[in-house]
């Protein structure tokens, strides 16, 4: 009987030690936080990253150097030198790099700007914004959006991209022409 009390006491302590800290990752974010500190009203997190997995099995990660949360709207952080993965249920990465973005850690939509890079496979396009609406399923680039592949660059005002269909729109604001350059 002793034996087996200790035995039950190694088995629970090996499982929430080690095994609890691997839970997957659900609807509910993962967050890491590494330092918080309170500057004048404002809150800054150093080293920040969310995760989150939608209903139809993507993964999208989101990592910055620093964040910092508006007092006004909790849900709301600006993040400064941002890092964004997409990770997509068949295994496809979209890679998104940009100097600041506004992420909502409850509808996890993000609005990337300034010096925005992003890469899908053979797609490249940069921009001074790009927009992430997951309630939607969409994706919008726009101001100064230059878009490579393989084949050819084009300068457009807008892109626009069903992240379920990957249907893709390019196309200018006003009455002026796309342009293409083959390559």
């Amino acid at each position: 009987l002793f034996f087996l009390i200790i035995l039950l006491i190694i088995v629970g302590i090996f499982y929430y030690k080690f095994i609890d800290n691997f839970s997957p990752i659900n609807e509910k974010e993962q967050v890491n936080k590494t330092k918080i500190e309170d500057n004048n009203k404002s809150n800054i997190i150093k080293d920040i990253a969310y995760e989150s997995l939608d209903q139809n099995g993507n993964k999208y990660v989101i990592k910055s150097s620093i964040g910092e949360i508006n007092e006004k709207k909790l849900d709301e952080i600006k993040m400064k030198n941002v890092i964004a993965e997409i990770r997509l249920k068949n295994g496809d990465l979209i890679a998104i790099q940009s100097d600041w973005a506004l992420y909502n850690n409850l509808t996890y939509n993000t609005n990337f700007y300034d010096n925005v890079d992003m890469k899908y496979l053979l797609h490249h396009i940069t921009t001074n914004k790009l927009d992430i609406f997951f309630d939607k399923n969409y994706l919008q680039a726009y101001e100064n959006l230059v878009y490579k592949n393989e084949n050819f660059i084009m300068t457009a005002d807008k892109a626009e991209i069903d992240l379920i269909t990957k249907d893709t729109k390019i196309y200018m604001d006003k009455e002026k022409k796309v342009k293409i350059i083959n390559r």
